[in-house]
């Protein structure tokens, strides 16, 4: 969705006296939630589905859900260059296992979100990237496919297959909402090709969601302000 252009405005007025007034750009990028799993959660829990974890930046929900009831989850293994990440075993051998995220998108247009995964030797290699506005329907955006790189907490692991972002701008079905979602869906095969082992891993951090938000245009009342202030501008220079 495109940003309406900005409007600028010349007045006088008695309070602030002659000058210039540009009203704020319409478009300011935001974080509308993110998490980094620094403050914990998760840890070594055993269940089919794990949730809701907050975000730490801004506002929303993540969620980890399986087919397997003795899955493991844990928030105490080793991010990408931090302390913490997501991780996950037990993963099914078919596509019903996810990783999720929610967040309001209430004022914001242009989406885009950006994440860090890796897998273990024996874990699942590809996911589905997919959005939803009812968190029912979803949609599959892009595929990701792990390089299966060993995370540490004092390093950035930064090549391919590590890190990955997804320009969601032109999904006008996602912005204004009061809940969008967001998954990370396993394709049910490891690096091999073969079947998932039930503790082959996969990790998940920084998990970021963004958008621009929409600077509402003049009220009624601002619109008056200025106009009358446009116009004593106006007789002030003729009486000149």
């Amino acid at each position: 969705m495109s940003s309406r252009i900005g409007k600028t405005f010349v007045f006088s007025s008695l309070a602030v006296g002659a000058g210039a007034m540009m009203l704020p750009n319409d478009a300011q990028g935001a974080t509308l939630a993110g998490w980094t799993f620094e403050s914990g959660g998760a840890a070594s829990t055993t269940a089919a589905s794990v949730g809701p974890l907050a975000a730490e930046v801004g506002t929303g929900s993540a969620f980890g859900t399986h087919v397997n009831a003795g899955s493991a989850w844990n928030t105490n293994v080793a991010g990408n260059f931090s302390a913490k990440s997501f991780s996950g075993n037990g993963w099914d051998n078919g596509n019903s296992d996810f990783y999720e995220f929610r967040t309001s998108s209430t004022g914001f247009q242009d989406l885009s979100v950006s994440l860090d995964m890796t897998r273990s030797s024996t874990g699942p290699t590809s996911f589905d990237f997919q959005y939803s506005s009812n968190g029912s329907a979803f949609t599959s955006f892009s595929t990701i496919t792990l390089a299966g790189t060993a995370w540490s907490s004092t390093s950035a692991a930064t090549a391919a297959g590590n890190s990955f972002s997804f320009d969601l701008s032109a999904i006008n079905s996602l912005e204004g909402l009061s809940t969008v979602y967001f998954r990370v869906r396993n394709n049910g095969v490891n690096s091999t090709g073969g079947a998932i082992a039930s503790t082959g891993t996969a990790r998940i951090d920084n998990v970021f969601i963004t958008g621009t938000g929409s600077v509402p245009e003049p009220t009624a009342m601002a619109v008056v302000t200025l106009a009358g202030a446009a116009a004593l501008a106006r007789r002030r220079n003729k009486a000149e």
